[in-house]
């Protein structure tokens, strides 16, 4: 259920919540590899609900409000 639209350059990392947002933080880090390997490229999307439990602005459910995009780069063979 994606609502918002998809950036034309997408970056390696994303910030969905600002610092004035409060709550914990989550960092969330890995990698993607196809059966050969090799990266792929992978694009993602994340959102999350704020500290209190809602997605969307004015305790609506969607869209999130809080959400990043993000792509995998494309870095050869594994070592």
């Amino acid at each position: 259920m994606i609502h918002r639209p998809t950036p034309s350059r997408p970056s390696w990392q994303a910030q969905i919540a600002g610092s004035e947002e409060l709550g914990n933080r989550l960092t969330v880090a890995g990698r993607v590899f196809s059966p050969d390997g090799r990266t792929p490229q992978a694009l993602r999307y994340a959102y999350n609900t704020d500290v209190q439990g809602y997605y969307g602005e004015n305790h609506k459910e969607y869209p999130p409000r809080l959400y990043g995009w993000m792509a995998t780069l494309f870095s050869g063979p594994r070592s």
